[in-house]
């Protein structure tokens, strides 16, 4: 489960990156529910959903009670859900534009950095999938930390599928 979380941030990240350097023909990914199509927040939210509460259950037969194992069943099952929801809004909580903090006059260089959608002001489509991917990488290092930690010195199959 962790590997497939990884992997959707990871990609999602480098196709940000990709998008708001070259722009162009990679603008497009950055459209979608959080960019990429919206495949990243799909993939996310089914991986949470699908595979969540399962690792939570897995862990918490593979560690003994006594052991911590109600936490670490926790940090399992909802920090994927807190990766896959920061992915939608954190991103929007911290946009520039939608707080005001920019207009429809900034810009670098001659690329502008807000774009309208409706009646709101949001961060351009370029950068679109960088502001999701950037934020669900922050989330994701903090949860594959919190699991390490958690299940640090235990062996099992709970530890083993999780982290390999």
């Amino acid at each position: 489960m962790m590997w497939l979380i990884g992997a959707v941030v990871v990609v999602s990240l480098v196709g940000g990156v990709a998008a708001a350097l070259v722009g162009r023909g990679l603008v497009d990914p950055g459209s979608g529910a959080g960019g990429l199509f919206g495949m990243p927040s799909t993939l996310l939210t089914l991986i949470a959903l699908v595979l969540g509460v399962p690792a939570a259950v897995m862990v918490a037969r593979a560690v003994r009670p006594g052991d911590g194992w109600v936490g670490a069943a926790v940090i399992v099952g909802a920090g994927a859900w807190i990766v896959a929801i920061g992915y939608f809004v954190v991103a929007h909580a911290v946009d520039p534009c939608l707080n005001g903090w920019w207009d429809g006059r900034s810009r670098i260089g001659s690329q502008p950095l807000c774009e309208r959608f409706g009646p709101e002001l949001n961060w351009h489509t370029r950068f679109h999938l960088l502001a999701h991917a950037a934020p669900a990488a922050g989330l994701f290092a903090i949860y594959f930390w919190a699991v390490r930690r958690s299940l640090s010195g235990r062996r099992g199959a709970a530890r083993d599928v999780l982290l390999t």
